[in-house]
């Protein structure tokens, strides 16, 4: 729900800090960076006198599976001219980054701006750039899942009989989701396709089971 940093300098007493926590609704709506320090004696007395910092909170926009497409700020700038047609003062919110995907979670470079402005991505998952610094690899509860090849860098937690441990999003990434990393969402078409290698899959081993008892 939050993240902290721990910062040393030198030998001098280390700082942590609250760098940021979620924003919730029904859903995930985005966060609040405060780059905050935690420790040290605070006036908690209360007061009628309240300040808001515009600019620290920052607002997802994703897709039906969770794509984080776009966020930006509670900061308004004033609109790019030629936008409002009957206000040549609109405002707007402050955009802070841009990202689209190819199928299966990986990055398009021409078609993303300040992508690494945002912490979470594919199928609306934090980003892991421990690694390899890049922004196609993403990690969730169940895997680590690296959207530049299509596969989790694990089988399939909950193995199904009619298609590959390795197989993500049930080879279907345009309509299923694995938020957790576990099980690919059988909703809508996700679960014709389903339906479909279940009955394939007993129709072969049927096949099977004849052709073993005719030898």
């Amino acid at each position: 729900m939050a993240t902290y940093t721990l910062h040393s300098y030198n030998g001098i007493t280390p700082e942590i800090k609250l760098q940021s926590y979620e924003l919730y609704g029904s859903s995930r709506l985005g966060s609040l960076n405060l780059g905050m320090a935690v420790e040290g004696d605070y006036n908690l007395t209360p007061t009628t006198n309240y300040t808001r910092s515009l600019g620290l909170k920052q607002y997802e926009l994703s897709n039906h599976l969770g794509n984080v497409l776009t966020t930006f700020s509670d900061q308004r700038v004033f609109a790019p001219a030629g936008m409002s047609s009957t206000n040549s003062n609109a405002l707007t919110p402050k955009l802070i980054s841009a990202q689209d995907y190819y199928p299966f979670g990986m990055i398009m470079d021409e078609r993303s701006w300040n992508e690494d402005k945002t912490k979470y991505s594919f199928n609306g998952q934090e980003k892991d750039r421990e690694i390899y610094n890049n922004e196609s690899i993403t990690t969730a509860l169940f895997w680590e899942y690296d959207g530049r090849i299509g596969r989790g860098w694990n089988l399939d937690p909950k193995p199904q009989i009619f298609i590959s441990d390795y197989a993500t999003f049930g080879d279907n990434p345009i309509a299923s989701k694995d938020v957790l990393g576990d099980k690919w969402d059988p909703s809508n078409n996700s679960q014709k396709q389903a339906d479909y290698f279940k009955a394939r899959t007993a129709k072969e081993i049927t096949n099977t089971e004849k052709s073993i008892s005719d030898v």
